[in-house]
């Protein structure tokens, strides 16, 4: 059984939706949060890691530089984020 937990910065797949996620959150009771609009709350078991934080020492330094998506993007990640 896989204890880990999903950690801020991570990228997921969403099973449900199928869509692919940048957590902007530690994993919390069971829950994620994904970046972008509208916000939204899901559950961790509906997701699979793809890319680890912690194998990416380098993309945490590009997330903590890089604006914030608006509400106007309406992106998870936007062309404009360098990530």
């Amino acid at each position: 059984m896989n204890t880990r937990k999903f950690k801020a910065g991570d990228t997921v797949k969403h099973h449900p939706t199928g869509e692919t996620w940048l957590l902007i959150r530690d994993e919390h009771e069971g829950q994620v949060v994904p970046g972008g609009w509208p916000s939204s709350i899901a559950k961790a078991e509906d997701c699979t890691l793809i890319e680890s934080i912690e194998d990416a020492p380098d993309r945490l330094k590009r997330l903590m530089a890089r604006p914030s998506c608006t509400p106007e993007c309406g992106e998870t990640a936007c062309a404009e984020c360098p990530i």
